[in-house]
């Protein structure tokens, strides 16, 4: 092969603008896409402030409740036991007017 082609570079080279074409649309279709996902990430990402991020005041809420858990469950104790240590009559008073407020909503 001393200078000559390949029998399949004719072809290739005849074939060639058909080809560039299609990879140049293809191309511009590709980069309009990735346009269009730039513009669609920056629509749906929140904007910068300054400040504690949501999961950073998430972090901050639990830390926190991890914290004073055993006051909270303490204090859900003695609510519990409020109605144990109220007189039957007053019980019961509570009860019906719980009662009819549940009715009248």
């Amino acid at each position: 092969m001393d200078g000559s082609t390949h029998p399949h570079s004719a072809r290739t080279e005849s074939d060639d603008p058909s080809i560039r074409e299609i990879l140049l649309s293809h191309s511009a279709m590709l980069r309009a896409i990735g346009e269009q996902l730039a513009a669609l990430t920056k629509a749906v990402t929140p904007p910068e402030k300054e400040g504690p991020t949501l999961d950073e005041m998430l972090l901050a809420i639990i830390t926190l409740l991890r914290e004073h858990g055993m006051v909270l469950s303490r204090v859900d104790g003695r609510t519990l036991a409020l109605g144990t240590d109220l007189p039957p009559e007053v019980a019961r008073a509570v009860l019906r007017a719980q009662r009819d407020k549940d009715l009248h909503s």
